[in-house]
Order: C-alpha cells, then structure tokens, then sequence
C-alpha cells in the first residue's frame, strides 16, 4: 500500500489545482442541491431517525392513476455524438465538446452565451442522439442570464436545445439505458419525456420533494428517493426510497434520510444508495424488492464515504471519503465488495482536491479511474495492488460512456 500512495503523492503534487470550500470536494454533480438537502436534513433529523424502521410501504396517490404502461423509448435516427466519439466537458465549462477518439478533433455541440452561466453535468442517451445537461447560473448579478438555468437537451441535424424543467429548477434525470428517453422530476412530479416528440409521461406525484431519479437496467423501472419540503409536512411512508415498475404503483424499498445518490446494480437486482442526513454519511445496499437493507461504509457527514459508483460485473462498489478537518483534509477512493468484504484504500490525494472527478470502473471491472482536478487522470487496480498510473482523459470517458 505504501508504495503506489507515495507514487499517487508525487503525481498529485504535479497537478496545481486551487484550493476550494469542502463543498466543493464533496459532490461534483448536483452541488446545490445537496447543499440544500444536508442543510434540511440537519432540521429533520428527529424525523429520520424515526424513519429508520425498515419496511416495505406501498405509496398510493389518489390525485392520479399511474399509466397502464410505459412509453417505449424511440431510437434517433440521426446521431449527435458520432463513432469514435467521446463528450467532453472542458476546463472552461460554458460548452460541451464531442471529441474524436483517434484524430483528437473537436466540435462544439452544446454551448452556453454567457460567461454568467456554465454547464455542471451532461450524459448522452443510449443510442447516442442527444445529449441532457444542467445548467448553473452564477448569482443575481448576471441576471438576465443565457440560456436560463436548469435541465437542457440538445440533439442531432442542427435542432435547437430545449428547456427541459422550469425557470433556474435542476431537479434530478436519468436516461433510458437503451434508447432516447429521459426520466427527470421536477419538484414532486416524475415524468418520463420523449426528445423526438417532446412528449412527456408523468409516472408518479410524490407528497415531498424528488430528489434523485435512477433509471433501471431493463428500461421498466426506475427508483427515486422523497424528502420533505418547506412548507409540507408529508407522511412518513411517503419519505424514503421508491421503486416504480412499469404499469404498477411505487414501491417504498428504504427509509434512509438523505439519499441524494441511486445506482442500479447491472442485475437490477438491486440499489446502493448514497446518503448524508447531517450527521452521517453512509453507502448502503437494498434489494430491489425492499429486501436485504444493509450499510456497507459510514462516517461522519463531511467525512464520507459517498458517490459510489457499481462495478460492470456487479461484485464491487467504488466510493471516496473526505477524512481529515477543512484545510487539511484529503480525498481518497476505496473499492469494498457488494457483500461488505474486502474494502481496500486504492488511492489518494493530498488537501483541498476540487474539482475531483470519478470513479470510473473499466469495462473488465478489473482497474479505477479517478481524477483530482477532472483532466488528468490516474488509474488503480480495484484490488489494490500494482502501481498507480496515469491514464488518457479520453480512455476514462470511452469507459463512462460505454
């Protein structure tokens, strides 16, 4: 172990990235919300210590049926994201860049106009014909602003990005693991939207707010988690997280407070679940079904452990902890087998790390990608052993992106 941290030290040490707020470290994607979540998790703890008690609790909303079935997901017939291709969020982040994989050529496909805005996270559809990303305003001093803050798509043949959510709203989305469908929510409405057609299906109206959306690998389910929200004192078997299948009615599988993080493992047999209520942090495991509820890593709520990430043969689970105090804290990633054995330190990085990106787990699950300022990358053994070397940005996203 001592011999790649020391090399993971001195590749750190290469790397001059600023130094930023711990807010900063602890979560790339979805910064504002969580911000909002822990701050709301810290006022209802008493309440999510009582949710604690496990338990399967069917949701029923009488203010809407739940579709007899799903809208199948179309398929685009002109690309958006050519072969050979990867999407790349650069370091100035008002555009996203589709990057050719052998050539290095670049071309802009989504962009923003103002220096008062900037993009925080993307992800392509399956069938590699639009691309959604969140859009991040700086303040009130540069309003008015363009384009407007919140959900956008963007698609092949030249069409114009469209709004997805309401004004300066970035609620949570997921895309379809096999074809052009995206499952977002916007407040307490989760709808399925068809790009193509700009057709949109609401699937499910929680008492709370949603605050994650996670589509599952067979495209017939998705799983959301419901926290409270100012001004609404819902129940506490409408609280937790939920699966919803196709033609059924939501399903409530955890009442962990504070999950801002769902991942379906690649069996969809079941979920980790990332959580922060305040105090603590933990990554936890569920079956789908509500089954088998168990904590695999905790720690204190800036300490980590968060953003777990499966791996492609489903055996194993990457995540990172923050340990250490502000200004002196470090980033480290770990991999722990899903059954909770053999967890292993695989690498880290020295004080204020932002922004850090991954991990990322290469197809053959066997190696883990991770980066202190998201452009140079460095690359791991998932069981720990071996040197720790650096890695093409290009190979890491060819890896996400599948």
């Amino acid at each position: 172990m001592t011999e790649y941290t020391t090399l993971f030290e001195e590749a750190s040490t290469r790397i001059d990235v600023p130094s930023l707020p711990l807010e900063g470290v602890l979560r790339r994607r979805d910064r504002k919300r969580r911000n909002q979540r822990i701050a709301a998790g810290a006022v209802g703890l008493g309440i999510g210590i009582a949710l604690m008690a496990l338990g399967s609790v069917v949701l029923r909303s009488a203010r809407e049926p739940q579709p007899a079935d799903w809208p199948v997901p179309s398929q685009t017939t002109v690309r958006l994201v050519r072969e050979d291709e990867v999407v790349i969020l650069p370091l100035v982040r008002g555009s996203l860049v589709a990057t050719d994989s052998s050539s290095g050529t670049e071309r802009r496909i989504a962009r923003c106009t103002s220096d008062c805005v900037f993009i925080q996270d993307f992800a392509v559809s399956a069938d590699q014909g639009w691309v959604a990303y969140d859009v991040v305003t700086c303040g009130g001093a540069c309003d008015p602003v363009e384009p407007e803050a919140g959900l956008w798509i963007a698609g092949g043949a030249g069409a114009t990005p469209r709004h997805v959510t309401t004004k300066d709203w970035m609620g949570p989305w997921s895309w379809s693991p096999i074809g052009a469908q995206l499952a977002y929510a916007d407040r307490s409405s989760l709808f399925l939207l068809d790009p193509s057609t700009w057709e949109r299906t609401r699937i499910a109206l929680a008492e709370g707010e949603i605050g994650t959306v996670a589509m599952g690998p067979d495209d017939r389910s998705v799983a959301y988690s419901v926290e409270s929200r100012p001004g609404v004192t819902p129940s506490a078997e409408s609280l937790g997280v939920f699966v919803l299948r196709s033609g059924g009615e939501p399903h409530r599988v955890s009442a962990f407070p504070g999950v801002y993080g769902i991942a379906w493992s690649p069996d969809g047999t079941s979920l980790v679940l990332d959580s922060n209520d305040g105090v603590r942090s933990l990554v936890g495991v569920v079956s789908a079904d509500g089954s088998d509820e168990r904590v695999l890593e905790e720690g204190p709520s800036f300490d980590g452990p968060g953003s777990p990430v499966w791996s492609p043969n489903g055996r194993s689970i990457a995540y990172l902890r923050t340990p250490g105090k502000s200004g002196n804290y470090e980033l480290e990633f770990w991999v722990i087998g899903a059954d909770g054995r053999g967890r292993v330190r695989i690498g880290r990085f020295g004080c204020c790390p932002d922004p850090w990106d991954g991990p990322v787990w290469s197809p053959d699950s066997q190696f883990v990608a991770f980066s202190r300022d998201a452009v140079r990358w460095v690359v791991a053994r998932a069981d720990g052993t071996g040197p720790l070397e650096l890695i093409d940005r290009l190979e890491v996203e060819r890896w996400r992106q599948g």
